[in-house]
């Protein structure tokens, strides 16, 4: 186990771990303690989700701002507007912008798999069956 040392600038006690450690004081800690407490500690000073900012606006700015967003950003939205204010029209059109991505892709992804015309390829030339006599 790597140790590394830990001082307390804070003006209350502080936790790593099991390792009690009063203000102004330094104490040895298990450096993966150590770095779990500044990820946690870094956390608290992190940019607010972009997500949520835009659904602190009114609906037609929630709207507006869904365009580009992807699928995943979009399930996202969906999930934190129902756990919040719930508005119709913000779920409809997050619905509807997810459909939309949704039917785009598998127009791509039918379009490449049946060589790009979207009627399939005939790998026997003639028409004939490959396997007649």
């Amino acid at each position: 186990m790597a140790v590394k040392p830990f001082t307390n600038t804070a003006e209350h006690v502080v936790f790593i771990g099991t390792i009690l450690v009063p203000p102004g004081e330094t104490r040895f800690v298990d450096e993966r303690l150590l770095a779990s407490e500044r990820s946690q500690s870094s956390g608290a000073a992190q940019p607010p989700d972009p997500l949520t900012e835009l659904l602190k606006k009114n609906v037609s700015g929630v709207i507006a701002g869904i365009e580009d967003l992807t699928i995943e950003d979009l399930e996202k939205l969906g999930e934190l507007e129902q756990l919040g204010q719930h508005r119709k029209g913000v779920l409809s059109a997050i619905s509807e912008r997810t459909l939309s991505l949704s039917s785009n892709m598998q127009g791509d992804g039918m379009e490449s798999f049946f060589g790009g015309n979207g009627q399939g390829t005939d790998d026997n030339s003639g028409g004939q069956d490959s396997h007649a006599q």
